[in-house]
């Protein structure tokens, strides 16, 4: 998604669509829109995880952005640490992943054409997969198997149970971010 500076802000609602998502921000990155009407830059990079709520977003001027979502399951294979961990948040990838997202928004930077940004985030990711462990494949299909029998179980419930990878970040370091959340 791509905006010039000459053309007025877009403002969107994002609701909830059952996706982890990756955003790269390659120009100036969107606000939230409060509900009081304050406004809260996005991080460069972020990634944001399941969602039970709206939120409602806005262009600030010549924008660019990269999207890339993924299945509950499928992020598993590309994120080192449980993702109920940051359900209903937007977390800074530099909180996470330091100097390897600082190279990427570097190189983000400099590519000039969208098959050049998509090149540099498929690059990242690439090198982030690993096959999730016999174990957690286990417990990901009988958590799908009890989900599609009970329907009871929220999304985020489930996602909680199947993807529990072994390293983990400290849960005081997902939340001492400096991304905010509407309405908090």
């Amino acid at each position: 998604m791509e905006s010039t500076a000459v053309e007025a802000d877009v403002v969107e609602r994002v609701i909830p669509a059952g996706y982890i998502q990756l955003m790269f921000h390659y120009k100036n990155p969107f606000v939230v829109v409060e509900p009081k009407g304050t406004f809260i830059q996005q991080p460069r990079s972020v990634i944001s995880g399941l969602s039970n709520t709206f939120s409602d977003v806005s262009t600030k001027g010549e924008a660019g952005v990269v999207f890339v979502s993924f299945r509950p399951a499928g992020a598993c294979h590309f994120f080192d640490f449980p993702l109920s961990e940051i359900e209903n948040l937007s977390i800074d990838l530099n909180d996470i992943f330091q100097s390897e997202i600082s190279r990427v928004e570097e190189a983000l930077y400099f590519a000039h054409t969208i098959t050049e940004k998509v090149a540099v985030i498929e690059h990242f990711l690439l090198g982030r997969w690993a096959p999730i462990p016999n174990h957690d494949s286990l417990l990901i299909n009988k958590g799908l198997k009890s989900f599609r029998k009970s329907r009871d179980v929220p999304p985020s419930g489930f996602y909680r149970i199947a993807c529990t990878p072994h390293q983990r970040p400290s849960k005081e370091s997902l939340q001492n971010t400096s991304v905010k959340q509407p309405g908090s």
